[in-house]
């Protein structure tokens, strides 16, 4: 009895206090009575929020009070304390709630997947909203990738290459924005496969499966930006690549490099294609394919000005040299043994295409070479050797070489048993 009458006493002082404006008094006296509200009422008033967050871990789960504290946080703009108060209520929704008028965007995001609300979509969608209408698209796409919505950041980053093109970046951000976009293609298609996989083993019919990847192809078919990420990733690689032979010296590899990006008109500006097959052919003493780029340019949508500087350009060089190729090695298309190119792209004879060395940018034209896991991408074996990552999307080449070599060697090992058993 007399403990109760002690705390109504200190409670009735803390009242008093309370009523003449003395929050500092009151509080003295609401926490020797234990008067949470009370408490609660005191160190608002008094702006004292560590006071105010010690109370919500005294607080009993579920406490009503907790709302009330998370309540005020808010008006104060204190995040982080009013998230606490209405998690530890076990009011998730009016924590994301809070973060979201607090633009506390990331907290909400992870609250919202760390307890799986069915709102987590919403949040995701208003929350990339926020960041791209403030110019922050990197953010975006670091949201969404995180979120697991690969095509979501796979569009933001093409969008993203596209900008860049048009502005003029140097051509290895263009690639690597590219090839950013992608890997995140490829992770949605690996995630979708392997869904599938596990739907299959569970039972489902493979008219379930099938509908399943007609599902997927239709949303990166969709957006060509998905379909094509790969195309422009290889044209901006193939586009560095020839600059650096150039550049290094080796003009007969430079001028193979940039024929091959006589496959990308739809991705580089065709003017700076033919520019560059034409000083690399001029230098290589190519003046056949010289010739032919040259005329290519002239036939472009340019300024009459343009259009005479390279009707001069042409007089110059052909007045001196013949447009002839010099005589080269010829190789044997795999398929059907016609006559091509180590530049050639595909055969003339049976249409075969031909994928093109990462390393160096020839035609790969037998079966001696190296594939990047991640990438899909080839690269001739002998190329490959110095490198530890591959040339285009920069994933690790150890694992693949290790990997490759031993399935050389069993099948060398098999050979050597047939042999061996055909000789008894």
């Amino acid at each position: 009895g007399d403990d109760a009458l002690l705390t109504t006493a200190w409670d009735c002082i803390g009242d008093y206090y309370a009523e003449r404006l003395r929050p500092a008094k009151a509080a003295q006296n609401y926490a020797q009575s234990k008067n949470a509200r009370g408490l609660m009422q005191c160190y608002y008033a008094l702006e004292d929020y560590v006071g105010m967050e010690k109370l919500i871990h005294a607080l009993p789960d579920s406490s009503p009070l907790l709302k009330d504290i998370g309540d005020k946080f808010v008006t104060v703009g204190l995040a982080d304390q009013a998230t606490a108060a209405y998690t530890k209520q076990g009011d998730i929704q009016a924590a994301v709630k809070a973060c979201i008028d607090l633009n506390q965007w990331s907290s909400a995001v992870a609250l919202a997947e760390a307890h799986q609300l069915p709102e987590i979509e919403k949040v995701l969608t208003q929350y990339a909203s926020v960041l791209l209408d403030e110019g922050k698209t990197i953010t975006a796409v670091e949201l969404y990738h995180k979120a697991g919505h690969a095509t979501d950041a796979a569009k933001l980053l093409t969008g993203l290459a596209r900008d860049a093109a048009k502005a003029h970046a140097p051509p290895l951000r263009v690639k690597k924005l590219y090839v950013l976009a992608a890997l995140e293609v490829d992770r949605f298609r690996k995630k979708t496969l392997d869904t599938m996989a596990t739907a299959t083993r569970a039972g489902n019919t493979t008219a379930q499966t099938l509908e399943g990847l007609m599902k997927d192809d239709a949303t990166t078919g969709a957006d060509k930006a998905l379909d094509s990420a790969w195309r422009g990733a290889e044209a901006y690689h193939f586009l560095c690549l020839a600059q650096r032979q150039l550049y290094a010296g080796d003009v007969d590899m430079a001028m193979r490099t940039a024929l091959r990006l006589c496959e990308y008109e739809a991705v580089l500006d065709a003017k700076e294609i033919y520019s560059l097959v034409a000083l690399t052919a001029f230098y290589a003493k190519f003046y056949g394919q010289c010739s032919r780029a040259l005329i290519k340019l002239e036939s472009l949508d340019v300024s009459p000005e343009q259009h005479e500087a390279y009707d001069q350009l042409a007089v110059s060089i052909f007045t001196r040299f013949p447009p002839q190729d010099p005589s080269v090695r010829r190789y044997s298309c795999p398929q059907c043994s016609g006559v091509v190119n180590d530049w050639t792209t595909a055969c003339g004879d049976c249409g075969t295409r031909f994928g093109a060395c990462v390393v160096t940018g020839r035609a790969i034209l037998d079966s001696n070479y190296w594939r990047c896991r991640t990438c899909k991408h080839k690269a001739i074996a002998d190329e490959i050797t110095p490198y530890a990552f591959c040339p285009l999307c920069h994933a690790s080449t150890n694992a693949d070489r290790a990997n490759q070599a031993a399935a050389v060697a069993a099948a060398a090992r098999r050979r050597a048993g047939s042999s061996g058993a055909d000789a008894f």
